[in-house]
């Protein structure tokens, strides 16, 4: 679950998101008390603490939240408005403490090749319905539509509906309350890509509505009407309430919208609570603001040159290593650092000990065209400035006179630059059907290995630099806290709002 659990928490909090260049504006809250609340983050991934006020949270979701997607996000809002309305089995914290979600326990079976997870006692959907085990495993069958949204996550959303497919052909139904998962290798802890938002459960698809989830939030009916919601269509308004929520309730009501974004200063000058961003022009303008703090997110992402060009060996102290730092300092307006090769989290190494579902099967890998100067291009996600500028300095070194402080492969890269839509781009990247591509990848990926981005026949991944948003928050107004993947989580909070 993206939200915290708080014994009572009557709250209101407006935030307005701006990552990768979408603007997100959403919100969060505690739910009170029940069966289906999510949990408390550890102290040590506390960003900020909050305090409790009442009212409601407004949402905005630009480009509007599809149904049909649940509960694979495409875009940085579904991101947010699934795991309100969806559990995964366990979460995981900033420290990799496994926690319970849907799941109220688990065991391990064949010295951890298997686990066996029994379902939180009383967890319904927002029908009232018991969940039950049959029923995890039929949502884990039942694949999401659609595509695209924000190049970010719409590179992930191929790889996760073949986790989806994988981990429920890997599990099986005990009894009306367990469900036992088998995994390609013994592992001592469940693996972390169970908390996944892939396997978040949900009950089979209604026509013309949301499918119910198990979360803390629930639709209201007056929602699922709203505008004839079905499963296809863009949804640019609905209200999400607490479970067991009635009028007077102190508890926070989420309304999410899908209106234009605005100039992110406009939104701080109209007394917003909560904006997310790495543009400097808005964090220096939030500078000269009263009552306001900044807090720095963790390095949650790593921009990365995937290439068709496999020749040379990774350049850790040398040429390579003073072009990240360059890139760094001067390619990019994001606060960024140089990316270390040996931590991060798509190299080899760090994925040994990543298990996957028994089920998983690895594709082919394509074989890379040859890397020429005269042919091919670098392209990037459309809506992401940071690639794009990553993309563009590439470009200008690779025709810069040849020197020492100048690894020798990036003389070959092509010479043109494309940006492409979110769609065509994840598409070009599973086909490798262009020369080398520029993108970023989460730092903490929970994805199985054999679904990550991976170097095949004739292709080379390079980290470049590692980038990082900042929170402008109203003083007193919100507690900010990160889950184990760099998701924000807020609890606490806010201002007192409109009733819903």
């Amino acid at each position: 679950m993206y939200v915290l659990r708080m014994t009572d928490c009557p709250a209101l909090l407006r935030f307005f998101a701006v990552t990768a260049g979408v603007s997100v504006l959403a919100a969060a809250c505690a739910a009170g008390p029940g069966p289906s609340a999510g949990t408390v983050a550890p102290p040590a991934c506390e960003l900020r603490p909050g305090v409790v006020r009442g009212g409601v949270f407004e949402v905005h979701a630009p480009g509007g939240i599809e149904p049909g997607h649940v509960p694979v996000p495409s875009t940085p809002a579904e991101r947010i408005g699934f795991r309100h309305l969806y559990e995964t089995l366990m979460q995981v914290d900033c420290l990799g403490t496994r926690r319970p979600g849907l799941a109220g326990s688990w065991v391990s079976e064949e010295n951890g090749r298997a686990w066996r997870f029994t379902l939180r006692e009383g967890a319904t959907f927002w029908d009232g319905t018991p969940v039950r085990a049959e029923d995890v495993l039929a949502s884990w069958r039942d694949p999401p539509s659609g595509s695209g949204g924000d190049s970010a996550e719409a590179v992930l959303v191929s790889a996760r509906a073949r986790l989806r497919a994988a981990t429920a052909g890997s599990a099986e139904v005990v009894d009306a309350r367990t469900l036992r998962v088998v995994l390609d290798r013994p592992v001592s802890d469940p693996p972390a890509w169970l908390a996944d938002p892939a396997l978040a459960v949900h009950s089979p698809r209604p026509a013309n509505a949301w499918p119910p989830g198990t979360g803390s939030w629930r639709l209201h009916p007056d929602a699922l009407r709203h505008g004839e919601i079905s499963t296809s269509a863009t949804v640019d308004r609905w209200v999400a309430w607490p479970e067991g929520w009635t009028p007077g309730d102190p508890r926070p009501v989420l309304r999410f919208h899908a209106r234009r974004a605005r100039d992110p200063r406009e939104l701080l000058d109209a007394g917003e609570d909560l904006l997310v961003t790495d543009d400097p022009a808005v964090l220096a303008y939030a500078a000269t603001l009263p009552a306001v703090a900044v807090v720095p997110l963790p390095w949650d992402r790593t921009y990365v040159l995937f290439v068709g060009d496999s020749t040379a060996e990774m350049d850790l102290e040398g040429a390579e290593r003073a072009m990240r730092e360059a890139l760094a300092r001067d390619a990019v307006r994001a606060e960024a650092r140089a990316s270390d090769p040996r931590a991060f989290g798509g190299t080899a190494p760090a994925c040994e000990n990543v298990p996957a579902p028994v089920a998983l099967k690895v594709d082919d890998a394509l074989p890379a065209p040859p890397l020429s100067a005269a042919a091919g291009r670098i392209v990037y996600p459309r809506e992401d400035r940071t690639a794009r500028e990553l993309a563009e300095r590439l470009v200008a070194l690779a025709v810069a006179p040849p020197g020492p402080s100048l690894p020798a492969w990036v003389t070959r890269l092509p010479r043109v630059v494309e940006g492409l839509p979110a769609d065509g781009f994840a598409e070009a990247l599973r086909r490798r059907s262009e020369a080398a591509f520029v993108l970023s990848l989460p730092r903490e990926s929970r994805l199985p290995c054999a679904l990550r981005l991976q170097p095949g026949p004739g292709w080379s991944l390079r980290p470049l630099v590692d980038a990082r948003s900042r929170v402008i928050a109203a003083d007193d107004v919100v507690g900010l806290a990160v889950d184990g993947d760099g998701t924000l989580l807020l609890f606490g909070a806010g201002r007192t709002g409109e009733s819903p």
